[in-house]
């Protein structure tokens, strides 16, 4: 091979080569663009996904919300006769009894620690029978269809007698034809009495609905936020009495 030949070789070699580099530049340019576009529809697909969840969720919160205003609405007496004001305290003087100098002195009040002194107080009678607690088939009604919106799962957790077993399968039957998952656990302690109803709950939609199927039952619920943000949703059923 002639020097011209072989230069005109490297000229072609050269130029092929940049030719390929050219289009191996292109190619990943355009592999680079189809990658943000791919990521970008990815992004815009997870935001609409959180956008109707977030709608989703306070859809159900606020057609719950209208349910329990619509329910509690109509067990407010409407025609409820207004109180009638306290008597006022009398000032006629006492009358004198025939032969008395004078009136009869008023009776000396007595200390204040005598009204709230523990050491004077009388204590509870341990003594009082209280009626079995029972759930009517409205007051089901009205529960079951709050819990429907938002299932899930809760802990229902007895002291081991048997009025508050008798009352938390009640209970559970309620959540659980509502399509909740119910566990149940036992607490028995001498020195802190599980009060008759309480409830550890948080502020989301599902520990509203438990709120507000307990409001639209009638039951007065002692609800408190857990100190221990992953505690679980869980329901207390005591003994009644004043020790609750």
């Amino acid at each position: 091979m002639t020097l011209e030949g072989a230069l005109l070789l490297a000229n072609v070699l050269f130029v092929a080569l940049g030719a390929l580099t050219l289009v191996a530049g292109l190619a990943v340019l355009l592999l680079s663009r189809a990658m943000d576009r791919a990521k970008d529809r990815e992004i815009a697909h997870l935001r609409i996904e959180a956008a109707a969840a977030k709608a989703t969720a306070a859809g159900q919160l606020a057609m719950m919300e209208s349910h329990m205003v619509d329910w509690l609405g109509a067990r407010a007496p409407t025609n409820a006769a207004p109180a009638e004001p306290p008597p006022a305290a009398s000032n006629i003087p006492l009358a004198v009894p025939p032969g008395a100098t004078s009136r009869p002195s008023a009776p000396t009040p007595l200390p204040a620690d005598r009204f709230f002194s523990p050491a004077t107080e009388p204590a509870p009678s341990s003594d009082v029978v209280f009626a079995p607690r029972h759930l009517t088939a409205a007051q089901k009604q009205r529960m079951e269809a709050i819990l429907r919106l938002a299932p899930a799962i809760i802990m229902i957790t007895t002291d081991g007698h048997a009025e508050p077993e008798a009352f938390a399968d009640e209970l559970q039957a309620i959540f659980t034809v509502a399509g909740w998952h119910v566990d149940r656990a036992l607490y028995a302690s001498l020195d802190r009495p599980l009060a008759p109803l309480s409830a550890n709950l948080k502020s989301t939609p599902i520990d509203v609905a438990v709120r507000g199927a307990f409001a639209a039952s009638g039951l007065h619920l002692t609800a408190r936020d857990p100190i221990d943000a992953r505690a679980d949703r869980e329901i207390f059923v005591g003994s009644q009495g004043p020790h609750g």
